[in-house]
C-alpha cells in the first residue's frame, strides 16, 4: 500500500531475470548476466554510459568490485 500512495518510493534496488541457464541482475546503473554461474560466460554493462549495452566490462578490473557486488546479488536471488 505505501508504494501505491507514493509512486516514488523505492521498492527494490534491483530486478532479476532468468532464461534457461543465464540470470541477470539489473540495478539504476548496471546489468550483470552471467551463464553457468559465470562459469560459461559473464557480461556487465553501464546502461549510464553505454545504453545500447555494446561494451561488456565484467572483465575490466576497475568494475571487480560492482561484479562482485552483483554477484552477490545473484546468489541470493538464487536461494
Amino acid at each position: 500500500m505505501p508504494t501505491l500512495q507514493n509512486p516514488a518510493a523505492a521498492v527494490k534496488d534491483a530486478a532479476f531475470t532468468q532464461l534457461q541457464n543465464g540470470v541477470s541482475i539489473r540495478t539504476d546503473r548496471w546489468r550483470y548476466s552471467e551463464w553457468d554461474e559465470g562459469k560459461e560466460a559473464a557480461v556487465l554493462f553501464d546502461l549510464q554510459n553505454d545504453t545500447g549495452e555494446s561494451t561488456s566490462r565484467a572483465q575490466d578490473p576497475a568494475q571487480a568490485a560492482t561484479v562482485s557486488e552483483l554477484k552477490a546479488g545473484l546468489a541470493a536471488y538464487r536461494r
